[in-house]
Order: structure tokens, then sequence, then C-alpha cells
């Protein structure tokens, strides 16, 4: 994914005040579309967090990792061959990067973004975090639930969860193991925008399960803001990651869900996401 990015980038401008305006436009051939989503391909927000992620590294000129997102709200669907405009401010100051990025077509918004970013060596150290009752990021599923790809519109290589370990009334708990050269990752590692796609992956299977018998809603849906998430260490690939989301509350179409990631028994993200979720 992080090659792709940088492919798609056309142009790129930073003034003497270290304001960034770049310019974007995504092969429509991109396998990425393939998986996101067969038949009605759009770009997924957790690219255009990657998006402002890279400019700010080549303005800095080293690599960033994503400590925390205060606010992310992604407004209008980007589709492929749309030309996208980033403006980034950003200050450099003790705790890292702080950023602020807007993403339009054309003269509408179709996102924007508050994150804090900081070099790779930054840390917030490891915090115990279990998955609940069964939940586990150590071993395979416990249950026998469909398999996923039958449960979600998503398809390779666009696909960021393998398995469920556990679905209740308002919380599912899932695994993914990425392989060191799996789409979402980079060094080794699992991009940060790509736990936050495992995490929304995790919401619609579990509604793709709901639906199987016939409560619910269907699988499809949007991820429509992230807020107050925060990064506490690096995700390492081949090793597996335990997703755990719970709803929290439902407005309308509109659900907002806790977001736990974790890798060993450690935390690796927390935070809050907001979806729309087709009836």
């Amino acid at each position: 994914m992080h090659q792709d990015i940088l492919n798609s980038l056309e142009k790129c401008h930073q003034d003497t005040t270290g304001r960034i305006e770049a310019v974007f436009r995504f092969d429509p051939c991109l396998a990425l579309f393939a998986g996101h989503f067969p038949g009605a391909p759009m770009l997924p927000g957790v690219v255009q967090i990657e998006m402002v992620r890279s400019l700010v590294e080549r303005a800095e000129n080293r690599p960033l990792e994503i400590n925390h997102i205060k606010k992310t709200k992604f407004l209008k669907p980007i589709v492929p061959g749309d030309q996208i405009t980033v403006e980034i401010e950003s200050c450099v100051k003790a705790d890292g990067t702080s950023v602020t990025a807007r993403l339009s077509v054309g003269d509408v918004t179709a996102g924007t973004l508050r994150m804090t970013l900081g070099p790779t060596e930054m840390t917030l150290g490891p915090v115990e975090m279990t998955l609940g009752p069964k939940g586990s990021s150590e071993g395979g599923p416990m249950t026998a639930y469909p398999d996923v790809l039958d449960l979600i519109p998503h398809r390779p290589p666009f696909v960021m969860i393998d398995h469920i370990l556990e679905i209740t009334s308002d919380t599912i708990v899932a695994e993914k193991t990425f392989s060191e050269n799996d789409y979402g990752t980079r060094d080794r590692f699992v991009l940060e925008g790509i736990l936050i796609e495992a995490a929304a992956q995790s919401v619609a299977a579990k509604q793709g399960y709901d639906h199987l018998d016939g409560q619910g809603d269907s699988g499809r849906g949007m991820l429509v803001s992230v807020g107050n998430l925060d990064f506490f260490s690096k995700a390492k690939a081949s090793t597996p990651l335990g997703i755990l989301v719970e709803k929290q509350t439902q407005v309308g179409n509109f659900k907002i869900l806790t977001v736990s990631i974790s890798q060993d028994k450690a935390a690796v993200a927390k935070g809050t996401i907001q979806l729309f979720v087709e009836p």
C-alpha cells in the first residue's frame, strides 16, 4: 500500500512556513480497488490517513509513526481516477509532529484529519490487555464461525482479518496475522492505518454474521470517523493480532464503537471509530 501511495503522488510543494500541498491520483487498475470494493471501488479512508503520513515523512526526510489520531472525518467517497488535493499544516513539538490536514476533490472537502506523528523509536510502552472472557490473540478460532469472505464485502489484497474468535450481541473479537510482505505492512511492521481497517472489517464481519440469521444490518458500510485513537507500540508482522470491537451506541445508521488491538498480550492501539452501515 505504501508504494501505491508514493506512485500515485503527482506533485507536491512545501512553502517556507512548512505548509504542504500535494496532488494524488490513484490508477483505477490498482489491486486495492479490486478488494475495496468489487464492483463499487472507492479509496479506503485508511489510505487517506497514510497519504498524509507519507507527505509529512517526505517533508521531514525521515520515517514517522502515528502516535495519536485526535479526529479524522471521511466526508465524501473518493473513487479511482479522482484528483485529490491534500493540504497539510504541521508543527514539530517535543512530543512529536502535530498535523492538521484537509483532502478535497475539486471544491468539495472529502476528509479532514488531526494527528500526532513521532520518530520510529517513539513508543508509549507495553500495556497489558485482555480481549475478553474468550478472546485470545495467541490461538485460532474457538467456535466454527463462517469464513470471513462469506461475511464481508472486501476481497484480497484488502482483507485485513483472518477469522473470528468470538461474537456476542455487542462485540466481536477477530484475529489477523500479517506476513512481512503483506499489502498492509512496511519494514516488517503493520501500518497504523491498516489496524484501523482491521477494526472496521471486524465490524463488517459481525454485521454479515448477524445478517445471516436475518438480524441486524448487511455487511456493507463506510468508515466515517476515527477519534482519540492512541497507538502504544508497533504491530509486528508474522505475529497474531487480536482485534476487539465493542459497540457503544447507535444513532440511526451510524454506529460508534470502541476498538482495542493487542499483540502478545500487550496493547497496540485503543480508541473510537464511527461507521455508517447500510440497512
